[in-house]
């Protein structure tokens, strides 16, 4: 339980927590960017400022491409292409992401406190793993439930409920965090 003494807040015993990635622990905006218009120039369409495409992120890849396809006026029979030549460049994208400061500090003090800890992303599996490991995340967080891990997506309960599973929580009122 949460206990809170001199202003701040304490935990009796390790909890399970699970953390968002993008926005959370990581700036990926940038790289998610650079993808993005690589594959525009790809077919001849203008870029897109940082701040529109940041401003699309947060639905995971289908989303992001309904967004920028609809911003930029782009036949929707493109999409299929378009996700695949996004992707091919996305899955390895970390030269422009940044961790947010104190990130490695916090995680690793939750770790030594013994709170088990995970990842629920709806970034897929493939380019969640690669930034985890360009960070040395990855040995911090042995759970990772990533946006193609299931059919659903955050915010559906479905993808927090399978990494809170894998972290050993059972009921319908688990002790987590998020």
């Amino acid at each position: 339980m949460l206990d809170q003494m001199e202003g701040r807040m304490t935990m009796d015993r390790p909890c399970p927590i699970v953390f968002d990635l993008d926005g959370t622990l990581i700036d990926s905006a940038p790289d998610i960017h650079a993808c993005v218009n690589a594959v525009l120039r790809q077919y001849q369409i203008a870029p897109l400022p940082l701040a529109r495409v940041r401003s699309f992120i947060g639905g995971g890849v289908e989303l992001l491409w309904t967004r920028i396809i609809a911003a930029c006026g782009i036949e929707p029979v493109h999409r299929p292409a378009l996700i695949a030549a996004f992707m091919a460049r996305y899955h390895d994208a970390t030269a422009l992401t940044r961790m947010f400061p104190g990130v490695i500090e916090a995680v690793g003090q939750l770790a030594d406190a013994g709170h088990p800890l995970g990842i629920c992303t709806n970034k897929p599996m493939g380019p969640t793993r690669s930034v985890l490991q360009h960070f040395g995340l990855d040995r911090l967080f042995p759970v990772v439930v990533g946006g193609d891990s299931l059919p659903q997506r955050k915010p559906d309960p479905a993808p927090l409920r399978l990494a809170l599973q894998m972290l050993g929580v059972e009921g319908n009122a688990p002790r987590a965090c998020m």
